[in-house]
């Protein structure tokens, strides 16, 4: 097997190649800065001991440079950072590679142009004029000046499904699923490129010994905002959130090439085949994102003699109800009143035997569209179906301790949650090496009291966790009062309280997370299931 590194494994490049390099039967070890993925090895760029090290340790065949600070405004405001990073840091690299022999792959990108006449092929002299733009085409030209086996491939809009990435797609999605209309470059041109498309391109070129400079990008030349647009059509949401607005308008720190992208002359030649078109890649996105979603099956229609049958075993599920399931007229002093239960009719034992007989026994038609309703109804940013309350609550702690989010919990810490409450609200946070604190509830309502709160906060605290007890809302003013002054993440267990309010707000819409339940003894039955409201943009 030949031995491939990939430093930047993490990003949305990394993973990609990481993907496709498997496939291929290349044995790979991958590097990462700031986000961790299990099996990558942490490395920074900017330290030239440790590149050199690494490299040398591993003594691979193939190295694939992704990493590089991109982001284009802050490259402008930190030029000297960015020079160290994206040039020093790539002449290590390839002093590196020199030295045992490898072939280096490089990420460059139609930044190193002016925008003013593009597309660009690959003999086009470069002219950059942004700080990202100067570093990315210095950097080609040491590569240029020191190697002879290399593969430089520029690009431009790179997208893809994954949610952990800020990439331009998932930006589209978040923003405009979340109800918030996007203001996107209508001077801006370019070729949007699938990430996927671009690894299998880059393996591909490397396979058949190319070496030298190739434009890997999509076919298609089109406005930012039209592809926004096509995105948001994929992603089933409403195009006409997209707002079409001039760069200058945006008043961004850095210039950006309008009338830039590049042409894919040499890369047809050199594949034998034409650039992947944007109708082909956003089947492909699309595709990606339901799988993701588990949306993966669309309800057939019934015709003929399957949609008679249906329709009769359909009545007589209604008669069924009515005889076995209708609610009985209440007797005073006789009939006994439960203090929870299943609430159905007949219109739920439809619903619940037509998925039968389609026999989708997983997340199908009928759980999507649950959560979008949901995701309606609290106005939050999304809204995630699980399989129990207790799952939610899992999932809404677990994720404090994503390492890609910012100031994220470290085992140990402390999380603050009341004393009066249920072992699901308190596993969780044991469960991941959390330190529960805990505060007393107050009598009458049995929820937290929270003028307590902030005494039992010490240097350790980090979140706070509040389940609304038997659906009285607990007072958000002063407890979103104290996690604001303190920096400290909250979660709400509203899966007593579906439907509560809280001063004409939604129990489960104050804090970074809400969860509930849809156990029979709650609001809305499942048999089982539950559910986590996101509100905050970072989880």
């Amino acid at each position: 097997k030949l031995k491939a590194v990939v430093i930047g494994a993490s990003g949305l490049i990394g993973q990609g190649l990481v993907r496709v390099l498997e496939n291929n039967q290349y044995e790979i070890a991958g590097t990462y800065m700031a986000r961790s993925l299990p099996g990558l090895t942490r490395l920074d760029l900017g330290d030239f001991s440790a590149v050199q090290e690494y490299l040398h340790h591993l003594k691979p065949q193939l190295i694939f440079l992704t990493a590089a600070l991109t982001n284009v405004d802050y490259c402008e405001e930190h030029p000297d950072e960015t020079f160290r990073i994206n040039i020093e840091g790539t002449r290590r690299v390839v002093e590196e590679a020199s030295r045992l022999g490898s072939k280096l792959v490089f990420y460059s990108t139609d930044y190193i142009f002016d925008g003013k006449n593009g597309p660009y092929d690959e003999e086009i002299q470069a002219s950059p004029v942004s700080i990202y733009g100067r570093s990315k085409f210095e950097a080609e030209r040491v590569i240029q000046e020191v190697l002879e086996d290399y593969l430089i491939l520029r690009t431009t809009v790179v997208y893809g499904w994954d949610r952990r990435s800020k990439n331009f797609a998932m930006q589209v999605y978040q923003k405009l699923q979340s109800g918030v209309p996007l203001q996107v470059p209508e001077d801006q041109v370019g070729n949007p490129t699938l990430v996927d498309y671009l690894a299998e391109a880059s393996v591909r070129l490397v396979q058949q010994h190319t070496c030298g400079i190739v434009n890997v990008v999509g076919k298609d030349l089109i406005p930012r905002s039209e592809f926004s647009r096509a995105l948001a059509r994929v992603f089933g949401l409403d195009p006409q959130m997209i707002v079409p607005v001039p760069t200058a308008s945006l008043k961004q720190r850095a210039q950006r090439p309008l009338q830039g992208g590049l042409k894919t002359e040499k890369l047809g030649r050199l594949l034998g085949t034409e650039a992947m078109s944007l109708d082909e890649a956003l089947k492909r996105l699309r595709r990606q994102w339901r799988g993701d979603a588990q949306i993966t099956y669309a309800k057939a229609e019934r015709s003929g003699e399957s949609a008679r049958i249906a329709k009769e075993i359909f009545d007589r599920v209604k008669e069924y109800y009515n005889l076995v399931h209708k609610e009985k007229k209440f007797v005073p002093f006789k009939t006994p009143i439960s203090y929870a239960g299943r609430v159905f009719n007949e219109q739920e034992m439809i619903s619940l035997v037509d998925s039968a007989l389609d026999f989708w026994l997983t997340l199908g038609p009928y759980g999507d569209l649950f959560e979008r309703k949901m995701r309606g109804f609290f106005g939050a940013r999304d809204f995630l179906l699980v399989n129990s309350g207790s799952s939610a609550s899992l999932l809404a702690v677990s994720s404090l301790m994503a390492h890609d989010l910012e100031g994220h919990l470290e085992k140990g810490d402390e999380i603050i949650t009341p004393a009066v409450t249920f072992p699901s609200t308190l596993a969780p946070i044991v469960q991941n090496g959390l330190i529960p604190v805990l505060v007393d509830a107050e009598v009458g309502t049995y929820n937290i009291n929270p003028y307590l709160i902030e005494k039992a906060i010490s240097p350790r605290t980090r979140a706070i966790v509040v389940p609304h007890t038997l659906g009285n809302p607990c007072d958000m003013d002063v407890i979103c009062d104290v996690a604001r002054r303190h920096h400290l993440f909250l979660i709400e267990d509203a899966c007593d309280a579906l439907g509560s309010t809280f001063r004409g707000k939604l129990v489960g819409s104050f804090g970074d997370m809400g969860t509930l339940s849809f156990f029979p003894a709650h609001h809305i039955t499942m048999g089982e299931g539950g559910g986590v409201i996101i509100n905050s943009a970072r989880f």
